[in-house]
């Protein structure tokens, strides 16, 4: 049984009764009163403890088991005198409270790594296909100016894809591949 939080329960003592002859005044106004009745009422060793009112009258009783303390594991000492629980309790609450709260944020941070883990690879793959490009481009450039550098008619070997690359060339230089005769405007002959 906590004693500390028997006695705080409202409505609260003016008087502790041990026994039913040892009568403890509770002090009013001391900060540490509680400590201080509690101390009293193990020194003076009762079994019985009652609550009296200011009148003397009783607002509840009970029976101390002597053997509490040692049964549960806690010594006197691991009571808290300020608010009457038991610190190994509270030890035992922290913790837990510790355990939960470094594995309550474990599943947020496995699927952080697993987000992470599939962006690097959307970006490995991505600068896989930029190199791929990259080369193409390299490889057309060089036919182009290999076409472009070469002389009309030197080689056969392009055939047709050779002839279109030239005249997309001179296109991009702006120079017409053949003179286009103009259509005669009305009729009226060349232009001049």
């Amino acid at each position: 049984m906590n004693l500390s939080a028997w006695l705080r329960k409202t409505p609260q003592p003016h008087f502790v009764r041990l026994d039913g002859d040892k009568k403890i005044e509770v002090p009013h106004g001391k900060g540490s009163k509680w400590r201080d009745v509690i101390r009293t009422i193990e020194a003076l060793g009762g079994s019985k403890v009652e609550a009296l009112d200011a009148q003397g009258s009783i607002i509840r009783a009970t029976q101390l088991d002597e053997d509490e303390p040692e049964k549960k594991g806690e010594t006197p000492l691991a009571v808290c005198e300020t608010c009457g629980g038991s610190l190994n309790h509270f030890a035992s609450l922290l913790a837990d409270g510790y355990e939960k709260g470094a594995k309550g944020g474990e599943p947020l941070l496995m699927r952080a790594m697993e987000f992470i883990e599939r962006q690097a690879q959307r970006l490995s793959a991505a600068d896989r296909e930029i190199d791929k490009l990259r080369a193409i481009n390299a490889r057309q450039t060089a036919e182009i100016m290999m076409l472009k550098n070469a002389p009309a008619g030197a080689s056969d070997e392009g055939g047709v894809m050779q002839a279109m690359l030239a005249g997309v060339l001179q296109a991009a230089a702006g120079t017409p591949m053949l003179a286009v005769e103009q259509p005669v405007p009305n009729g009226k002959g060349p232009r001049k």
